[in-house]
């Protein structure tokens, strides 16, 4: 993994990797979709015993945005009514399973895009 992408994820993700916070959204800079691809999926795979979680939403041209998140904790905001309500409001399934599926989804979409 580059350290440059090392060091965004740290310092932007500094308050969910020391569990202060759930989740962290942050954009990082690629050079190269593919290889920032990999360093993500060993970085995520570097934490995944951590109950830390990280997947790429959306990525433009030289950017990519990150969603780094504690499992646990978002499962249990997922969980709460009022949570939900707003997030249904705005077309997400209400299962929290099926939420954070949905984000996925997009950046699944977005991913064979740049692949092409």
């Amino acid at each position: 993994m580059s350290i440059s992408l090392k060091n965004t994820i740290v310092t932007q993700g500094c308050l969910t990797l020391s569990g202060l916070k759930p989740a962290s959204l942050f954009n990082i800079p690629t050079g190269n979709i593919l290889k920032s691809l990999m360093d993500i999926n060993q970085f995520k795979t570097a934490v995944k015993d951590r109950g830390l979680s990280l997947f790429w939403i959306e990525g433009h041209k030289n950017r990519m945005i990150i969603f780094l998140y504690r499992s646990s904790h978002i499962y249990n905001l997922l969980k709460n009514p009022h949570i939900t309500g707003c997030l249904s409001d705005l077309g997400y399934p209400e299962n929290p399973e099926s939420c954070l599926c949905e984000l996925k989804k997009g950046s699944c979409q977005e991913m064979n895009t740049h692949m092409k």
